[in-house]
């Protein structure tokens, strides 16, 4: 059973489209050349406000949390980005009211809104490849957008680990090996909870026998139950 689930998690999550990393660079490179510009961002930066209103950005490498004033006026994180997506949307409304923060250190690449906008116009199979990626990068932030503000931090956790079973998972023996690029501190901020409760809910997969976990490390022994 546990095979017939891992399989169908691979076959039909949304993060199953986005892990030709290179060949999308490479497409945007051969089009854009220079324009298409590569930014180290160090944990805990943010994307410049000038960026935010002019660049349209890609994830090669890291996670970006994708923050947002909440009513108080303080900034909160409503989703987060994982390598291989598109973001800032808002850019194409000449809206700026969401900030993105390297989460850990972070490769974006940049590009300005105006030269994609441009070539788009130019080119309608170029159109149809970035709308299609556009709209799936877009689909899977909403999605996280819903379980980071539900409350129901299990399943937070269980929907944030299952986004690793395509290219950072394998399974043997009845069990899934999955490797993190983030520490249980990083994930829990992520999810928009403290350490403190994502330990207790690591703790309860622990004590029930369901996982086994380290710093950048998870193993399921029991797919079944934890994704139920």
């Amino acid at each position: 059973m546990s095979r017939e689930i891992y399989d169908k998690i691979l076959s039909t999550h949304h993060r199953r489209y986005f892990y030709d990393i290179e060949k999308t660079i490479d497409k945007f490179y051969n089009i854009f050349g220079d324009d298409f510009k590569k930014v180290l961002y160090l944990k805990g930066e943010e994307i410049e406000r000038e960026n935010i209103k002019s660049k349209f950005f890609f994830l090669e490498r890291g996670k970006f949390a994708i923050k947002h004033d909440n009513y108080m006026g303080r900034d909160m994180i409503c989703s987060f980005v994982f390598p291989g997506e598109f973001f800032n949307f808002s850019v194409f409304t000449d809206e700026s009211t969401f900030k993105y923060e390297a989460a850990i250190n972070s490769c974006v690449y940049l590009i300005d809104k105006d030269k994609i906008l441009n070539y788009l116009k130019e080119n309608a199979e170029f159109r149809v490849y970035i709308h299609s990626l556009i709209i799936k990068s877009m689909d899977l932030q909403m999605i996280r957008q819903g379980y980071t503000s539900s409350g129901n931090h299990r399943h937070s956790f269980v929907s944030f680990i299952l986004e690793y079973f395509n290219g950072y998972s394998s399974y043997k023996d009845g069990q899934v090996e999955v490797e993190l690029d983030v520490n249980y501190q990083e994930i829990a901020y992520l999810l928009n909870m403290t350490r403190e409760t994502l330990s207790r809910i690591v703790n309860e997969f622990k004590d029930s026998g369901i996982i086994e976990s380290g710093r950048r490390y998870l193993k399921i022994l029991d797919l079944e139950k934890f994704c139920a």
